[in-house]
């Protein structure tokens, strides 16, 4: 599927909302309860997590969602599913082959990849229909449009095949399937930011926020590169700044916390380069993150949507 039309105008949320916003202590609440989240995630991370957050797949799902007229947020969560799903399934297929076909392991295993590559349009599918749950009710994916959406795309299946699907991926995720995705982190900083600083044009900064968020997950093994590259050059002069254990938390998905007040950050930096260190140094305080921290990690996501 071509990736295009990504850019299709995005529902915003009501920021700082006279008479409709939360109050300034519930705010400040709600973000340390992102935050302990944030901390709890980094600290049980899988150390394997990541692995298929490849650029096709997400490029897949963003198309996909795109296509569906779905919520922005759907297509965190579906990529999110799709690589738990995929590690705890391949893992469980792979410790069946061993088990039962000493004699002919390698051509098993290589009969049980092809079929896991035929599957993989659906399985993304029963991903992106669990995310579409999670986000919206009245949006919701029904078995039927997964099934003509996947015809359109030469993949026959029929409604009980795509139900069986959805049910196969939750019992493997043993039905913990409630993601915060890092959009979240990115409206809630956003909604502080404007509460602090009403002159701020936080819609503005909200949209094309997003649009660095995607370009982080279509590149994250890039970003991640470049992050660990920066840090190696930083030991020497400023050893606190990029620590190997805060980059990797890159690699990982792990802290969203990070990794949204960065794209802010970058964003602010392409709407207005003579207020971006004013905003950043706000989201350091409000983020709890050091300000050079936030800017290295802006820099290349901005580095790499220049490039």
């Amino acid at each position: 599927m071509a990736l295009h039309g990504l850019s299709k105008a995005l529902v915003e949320p009501l920021f700082n909302c006279k008479g409709a916003s939360l109050s300034p202590d519930v705010l400040e609440e709600y973000l340390c309860v992102l935050a302990r989240l944030n901390e709890e995630n980094m600290e049980k991370v899988d150390h394997q997590a990541g692995h298929f957050v490849s650029s096709k797949s997400v490029e897949y799902v963003f198309a996909t969602c795109h296509h569906l007229d779905l919520p922005v947020e759907t297509k965190y969560i579906a990529v999110e599913l799709f690589d738990r799903f995929m590690r705890a399934h391949v893992s469980s297929l792979l410790h069946h082959v061993h088990r039962s076909c000493k004699p002919d392991r390698d051509r098993n295993w290589e009969a049980v990849e092809e079929r896991l590559k035929s599957q993989l349009p659906l399985r993304i599918l029963s991903c992106v229909q669990l995310g579409s749950k999670l986000c919206s009710h009245y949006k919701a994916l029904t078995p039927g449009r997964v099934k003509d959406f996947l015809s359109s795309e030469g993949h026959l299946y029929s409604n009980n095949a795509i139900l069986q699907s959805e049910i196969r991926v939750l019992n493997t995720l043993s039905f913990s399937v409630q993601v915060t995705s890092p959009l979240v982190y990115i409206e809630t900083l956003l909604e502080t930011l404007g509460h602090n600083s009403p002159v701020i044009d936080v819609k503005r900064l909200y949209t094309v926020s997003v649009k660095v968020l995607d370009v982080y997950y279509l590149l994250r093994k890039e970003v991640y590169s470049e992050l660990l590259r920066r840090s190696k050059a930083l030991q020497s002069k400023r050893p606190l700044v990029l620590s190997s254990a805060r980059v990797t938390s890159v690699k990982q998905q792990a802290d969203y916390m990070w990794l949204a007040a960065s794209a802010i950050g970058a964003a602010s930096f392409f709407i207005n380069q003579g207020t971006s260190d004013q905003v950043v140094d706000q989201l350091s305080q409000i983020a709890g993150i050091v300000s050079d921290e936030l800017v290295e990690f802006a820099a290349v996501l901005v580095g790499l949507i220049i490039s």
